[in-house]
């Protein structure tokens, strides 16, 4: 109850004021890794003010069968694993109220994190440098993205940065998993067999309820301080970031009207491109895979076919067709917020395509 006060009191907070086109300054963390080494700047990293996993993860989530959800609609955005072939849903409005998902798929243990504040969901390997990880939430920020903590090391992970900015295991690069956004609708008309994230975890949120107020849409508002603030695109919009080390190309749902796929390279890898309202995903080609001719499938399970007659599921697995079973191996690429994208790579060019 504690905790649900605090968030409530948060909300409130945070809706109250946001019809005011400012920027909050935030809290500069006071003592917060005092005498002990960052790798970010410690006077960009602000205390959100929710304290130590004030906003709880999830570390026995509950689920549902698919057919069995009635409390998300189909326009509703989810983030979408796909894991030694079981499908999972994590809705926007569960991980709005809990950031981060330890989950287990038997033969191997997952964290999937969602920061609200950037628009940004990463899926991380819970076993790094030889320890089994269970990951919550700091209550720091840096650029108004998560920093994690693991329990076990009670070091800080920047999600963004993806790697470990503070502690122990400072330096220490995350190990990634490929993870997807996209609408409820789509996800379940890919996934038919998918369980979701249930609407009973044994906190008394009321998931309906979103607690940023006009967060999300205003482009003028922010909560807190953000370096490197870009005008090229309105601050909240979503989009595609494609990134090599500190180089990022970033894609607009505008671009692929609707319904698109192209290809592209980007540094020495060949990439496939895909977008529709619902959903943008890039793929890394190999080199049997770069005479292949793609375009979009509007029904059924398969979203892509190919000229020798594939078809690809979203996931980039082939379901039918001389391929069966080959992949496209998913690239390394993340939904965001346009205004988080550039406080973390040297380089951001927004692509334009024809």
């Amino acid at each position: 109850m504690k905790i649900l006060c605090r968030m409530l009191v948060v909300a409130a907070l945070i809706t109250s004021c946001a019809a005011e086109p400012i920027v909050n300054s935030g809290n500069s963390v006071q003592g917060a890794g005092a005498g002990v080494i960052w790798s970010i700047p410690k006077d960009k990293i602000v205390d959100g003010g929710v304290g130590e996993d004030g906003i709880p993860s999830l570390d026995d989530p509950k689920y549902y069968n698919f057919n069995d959800v009635t409390y998300i609609g189909n326009n509703e955005l989810v983030i979408g694993v796909v894991i030694d072939g079981q499908a999972r849903a994590y809705p926007h409005k569960i991980l709005d109220w809990h950031e981060i998902v330890n989950d287990d798929f038997g033969k191997s243990q997952k964290t999937v994190s969602y920061c609200p504040l950037t628009g940004t969901a990463m899926g991380w390997e819970r076993e790094i440098s030889g320890h089994v990880l269970d990951f919550g939430v700091s209550g720091l920020l840096y650029n108004a993205n998560l920093i994690l903590y693991d329990r076990q090391t009670k070091s800080r992970w920047s999600q963004l940065s993806r790697k470990c900015v503070n502690g122990e295991l400072l330096d220490t690069e995350a190990v990634s998993f490929p993870v997807l956004e996209t609408t409820w609708g789509m996800w379940k008309r890919m996934y038919p067999n998918t369980i979701v994230l249930s609407d009973i975890q044994g906190y008394n949120f009321d998931y309906s309820f979103y607690p940023y107020g006009s967060y999300r849409w205003n482009n003028n508002y922010f909560i807190f301080p953000v370096d490197n603030l870009d005008t090229r695109l309105g601050a909240k919009e979503r989009v595609l970031v494609l990134y090599y080390k500190q180089i990022a190309r970033v894609y607009r749902f505008e671009s692929f009207g609707g319904g698109k796929v192209v290809k592209q390279q980007f540094f020495e890898k060949h990439h496939l491109i895909a977008g529709t309202p619902e959903v943008m995903v890039a793929y890394e080609l190999a080199e049997d895979q770069l005479h292949l001719e793609f375009e979009l499938m509007h029904f059924g399970r398969a979203f892509l076919k190919d000229n020798e007659g594939n078809t690809w599921s979203l996931g980039g697995v082939a379901l039918s067709g001389p391929r069966k079973g080959q992949k496209l191996v998913l690239a390394s690429s993340y939904m965001s917020y346009w205004f988080a994208v550039p406080p973390f790579f040297n380089w951001t060019t927004i692509i334009d395509v024809l």
